[in-house]
């Protein structure tokens, strides 16, 4: 992608609604960007915003990330797993790499956790620890992003995995750190992923990467 200024973009965000979801929503609108928000129920809508546009239903669901992603420049998921659905990742990526290939949508941005491992990686041991951990304790998550990496390393689209340590739900701005190795830390402010996340919306950097970032 070129370099150009998020503002005239129009962004799909899908777990916008989540605990960390609702800081990038927020980072984007504060940069005067327009966003397409997949909402499931009417209860978690959020106040209207004349630059957010809300479209109901589930990630599961082929028709409705259709119409969320029409008229977008690109994609952004925040989405986890909740209410026991522990593939929600990949079943909502499956549609999303669809529908992008269709519409002629090159970036996608995605957060995950360190229960992620990739080529590459060369944790130091409390690293490696929390990710035994996860794995242990959290086996279909891990093999729901682990999917989630296969599916976008073989494909063809322009995609970033962002794995953050625990998210602070703050809006502190602190001195984030990016490394392609290891965690550079193992807390993140909620505030400072969400700006990560819109710089990475017109940056090279770490397209097709998996970036960890702690602040």
């Amino acid at each position: 992608m070129h370099e150009d200024h998020t503002v005239n973009f129009r962004i799909a965000v899908l777990g916008g609604t989540g605990k960390s979801g609702k800081y990038i929503v927020d980072e984007l609108i504060r940069n005067g960007t327009r966003i397409k928000l997949l909402v499931r129920t009417a209860e978690k809508a959020p106040e209207k915003h004349p630059l957010i546009e809300v479209v109901m239903g589930s990630a599961r669901n082929h028709a409705n990330i259709q119409r969320l992603l029409s008229g977008c420049n690109a994609v952004i998921s925040a989405l986890g797993p909740s209410g026991g659905e522990t593939d929600i990742c990949s079943v909502a990526l499956r549609h999303v790499n669809t529908v992008m290939k269709q519409l002629n949508i090159k970036r996608y941005i995605e957060i995950a956790g360190l229960g992620l491992m990739v080529p590459g990686d060369h944790r130091g041991l409390r690293s490696r620890l929390i990710a035994w951990g996860i794995k242990t304790f959290s086996p279909a998550t891990v093999k729901d992003r682990t999917l989630t990496y296969e599916i976008l390393s073989s494909g063809s689209l322009e995609w970033t995995i962002v794995r953050c340590p625990t998210i602070e739900l703050t809006n502190d701005r602190r001195n984030l750190k990016v490394n392609l190795e290891d965690s550079p830390g193992f807390k993140v402010s909620a505030a400072d992923l969400g700006a990560f996340i819109r710089s990475q919306l017109t940056s090279n950097e770490y397209i097709r990467k998996c970036p960890f970032v702690a602040s």
